[in-house]
């Protein structure tokens, strides 16, 4: 393949992480016969002057590693309108919201146009973008990467090397995590930190890549050294990294003290690296040996008890992996995802966050065996060969490349078939409408011909359907029939001849709108009258939960098959309203409920409870988001709930939302509170999984199936003040949040949209075999 790495600078001996990166790929990815080029500026790196070309433009081969390197001039820049860019970040730091840039409109472009630049590079990319198959770009805030990425974006591969800073929330940032085509992470930690700042969207496009780390020399034993005299294996803690508070070292230190003072043990904390300060206290066994060596380095590694990595601000962290390598655990601050996920998935130290947990942990590992230690850092070795081996990083970098170059593939598992689908309406932000676009997309994608016939449709999706006529159909067309409530289309759909399939998603019994909505109640009672006459109509069906086919089973159908819905979290892949963000971010904790105001979604429940609420924890606000009629009676009711209760500054209806407005409440919200009693399968309740929001939720129809150990489920509403305490624990107990929060990240994986499809070509295939 032909790639090219975009980087702002780039040399054998720059000593920046991602420098390092840059180099090490391009020499692995030359060595596996792949055309490597280089685009960079003239600059010498990130501490020069920005403005002057240290290298001459042009082209160079790197023999010995079997790259070209094509360097391009800066371009000159308003270095004051950078510098009150930066200063002015710098104030908002602590401060940050995602959604929300840190900078005004003007200052935030300033940032971009004005950092270091080169145009000549950026009319190269445009010139020559077909030459090459992927464009990889790294690291995220620097101009050649903000301003080069788009203009490539169907062929980028984008490696921010992201850290919790100001310059992640400008929307120049965000913007390149959008538009990129993979991303590439190099750590868990600093995946989910993408994941906190801009949503769902990018997970389908994002893969954990690891970053390669070279083998260490397997010592056992501590060098003939000076440094040692007096040393015995595992006797010591040991820090390797840059040596200054902000890797939080002054913790350490002050943390080790006071271990020390209390337990009068004999233990040494060892710290090594560059740096300008000195941290040695011989009183309290802190030995700062500053730069050693690597051999010694290497020692160390080996022969400590554990190492100490107490940063709060990492992407990936090369030494914890060394020290996994050489079989040591590690000890990590908690506020740094990309340690403390790489620790927790890995089961190869601690993590700690307060100044006391960290005291605790020294006393607590010292008073462990050896064989507890070697089992915490063989974990740790596990990890390592898997995200800090070379070949298999490579391995991956391949795979996506691979993916880019093949992006203009169409799949031809139907290929010159015709599959059609129908249902009553085709809505904007409706579940059953969002899931037939996706069937219709992936169709078309498999070489099928492919479109959705319905008998009304919203204005904003109205290119992606057309009014039904049985005449538009003919009989060797497949169709596939979405039935949900009762409409005219489904007798017409009846008399198509050729094969069909019915999905069902359920539909609302009508006792719910009995006293509300007559109209309604009507449609909901024909839906469920036809379906007996279905089961004889259609040979293949299924439903989309469990439960519905279990319903479907029960009125006569035969062997209906489960078929998911298509819950693509790439949906998201857009830009929050910033307005709403910042609105909803005013402090208060947002309770939130998607659906429409009808009596079966329960909202007069909710708001019943929010009395209660209120008591417990004036701070809080209700947020029932869904379209409603003022002129019915359910609404009516609702909104007399309110006032009579006196909750009108906790309550707040938005009717019909944008998917920006949507996304902006899901991101805002603390809590998602479901008391609806009747749900054919709960979208909602896997979107808030996707937004990390903790579900509580009436234990009803499919709603157990849903989120099967995830979430909290509760079966009562007899008792509306406990639910109101348990909700109030929801939003205040970060443990038991953050324990709900992994057990949901582990559910909405079951509900990839591969299952999805792979369950839907499973059903299409049985049925083209029938013949």
């Amino acid at each position: 393949m032909k790639l090219a790495i975009i980087i702002p600078w780039f040399g054998r001996t720059l000593k920046g992480g991602a420098e390092q990166l840059a180099w090490q790929v391009a020499c692995r990815l030359a060595k596996r016969d792949h055309a490597v080029d280089i685009l960079t500026t003239c600059s010498e790196g990130f501490l020069a002057d920005w403005d002057i070309d240290y290298y001459k433009p042009g082209e160079e081969q790197e023999e010995e590693e079997k790259f070209v390197i094509r360097r391009f001039p800066l371009t000159p820049r308003d270095r004051g309108k950078f510098d009150r860019a930066c200063h002015r970040m710098m104030l908002a730091d602590g401060n940050l919201s995602p959604g929300i840039s840190p900078l005004p409109i003007d200052m935030a472009k300033d940032f971009s146009q004005h950092n270091i630049n080169s145009d000549a590079l950026l009319a190269y990319l445009q010139e020559h973008a077909s030459s090459y198959d992927a464009f990889l770009f790294l690291p995220y805030l620097y101009g050649p990467i903000l301003n080069g990425l788009p203009l490539v974006r169907e062929q980028a591969v984008f490696q921010p090397c992201l850290h919790d800073e100001p310059y992640a929330y400008l929307p120049d940032t965000e913007k390149l995590f959008r538009c990129s085509k993979k991303i590439l992470f190099n750590s868990h930690g600093e995946f989910q930190l993408a994941l906190n700042l801009y949503g769902p969207g990018i997970y389908d496009k994002s893969l954990i890549v690891g970053s390669g780390v070279e083998l260490l020399e397997q010592h056992t034993q501590p060098v003939e050294d000076e440094l040692f005299e007096g040393y015995s294996p595992y006797g010591y803690f040991l820090y390797a990294g840059r040596r200054d508070s902000g890797k939080n070292v002054d913790l350490l230190c002050r943390t080790f003290r006071r271990y020390k003072e209390l337990s009068g043990s004999s233990i040494k904390l060892v710290l090594i690296g560059p740096g300008v300060d000195t941290f040695s206290d011989p009183q309290t066994d802190i030995v700062d040996l500053e730069l050693v060596p690597e051999s010694t380095k290497n020692s160390l590694l080996h022969n400590c008890l554990a190492l100490v990595n107490p940063s709060e601000n990492e992407s990936y962290s090369r030494v914890i992996m060394e020290s996994w390598q050489a079989g040591r655990p590690v000890i990590v601050h908690q506020d740094c995802l990309a340690t403390a996920m790489a620790v927790e998935a890995a089961g190869g130290g601690w993590i700690a966050g307060s100044e006391q947990q960290w005291i605790d942990i020294f006393a607590r590992v010292t008073e462990l065996g050896l064989g507890v230690l070697s089992a915490r850092g063989e974990a740790g070795r596990r990890y390592a060969l898997e995200f800090a081996d070379w070949d298999k990083v490579i391995d991956r970098y391949e795979d996506v490349f691979s993916s880019i170059k093949d992006r203009g593939h169409v799949g031809k598992k139907y290929t010159g078939l015709i599959i059609h689908q129908v249902l009553p309406n085709l809505s904007y932000g409706d579940a059953i409408s969002n899931h037939a676009r996706a069937v219709r997309k992936y169709l078309l994608s498999q070489g099928a011909d492919s479109r959705i016939f319905v008998h009304h449709f919203h204005e904003k999706v109205c290119t992606e359907c057309e009014v039904f006529a049985l005449d538009k159909i003919k009989s060797a067309d497949l169709i596939i029939y979405h039935h949900s409530i009762g409409a005219e289309i489904t007798d017409l759909v009846c008399r198509h001849q050729g094969k069909k399939i019915l999905v069902y998603h359920n539909i609302t019994p009508a006792h719910f709108f009995k006293k509300y909505n007559p109209f309604f109640e009507n449609l909901m009672e024909k839906g469920r009258r036809d379906l007996p006459s279905l089961a004889g109509c259609f040979r293949y069906c299924g439903g989309d939960s469990l439960y519905n086919c279990q319903e479907l089973k029960d009125i006569g159908f035969h062997d209906p098959l489960h078929l998911p819905l298509v819950l693509d979290p790439s949906v998201w892949n857009f830009s929050v309203d910033p307005g709403l963000m910042q609105l909803m971010g005013d402090g208060r904790k947002n309770i939130l409920f998607t659906g429409r105001i009808a009596p079966n979604k329960c909202q007069h429940d909710l708001i019943e409870a929010l009395a209660y609420l209120v008591n417990l924890n004036p701070g809080v606000r209700l947020v029932l988001v869904g379209g409603f009629s003022s002129s019915e009676s359910y609404c009516h009711q609702l909104l007399d709930s309110v006032v009579r209760l006196g909750l009108g500054r906790w309550v707040h209806l938005t009717g019909h939302v944008t998917d920006e407005e949507l996304q902006a409440y899901f991101r805002t919200a603390h809590l998602y509170w479901s008391m609806s009693e009747h749900e054919g399968f709960g979208v909602p309740l896997i979107e808030a999984m996707w937004f990390d929001v903790p579900v509580f939720a009436f234990k009803s129809t499919a709603v157990p199936e849903t989120l099967g150990d995830a979430g909290l489920m509760f079966t009562e509403k007899s008792n509306m003040a406990a639910l109101a305490e348990t909700a109030n624990q929801l939003l205040l107990d970060n443990e038991l949040r953050e324990k709900i929060i992994r057990a949901q990240r582990r559910r909405r994986e079951k509900f990839l949209p591969m299952y999805a499809y792979d369950a839907l070509d499973n059903m299409l295939q049985s049925v083209l075999r029938q013949g």
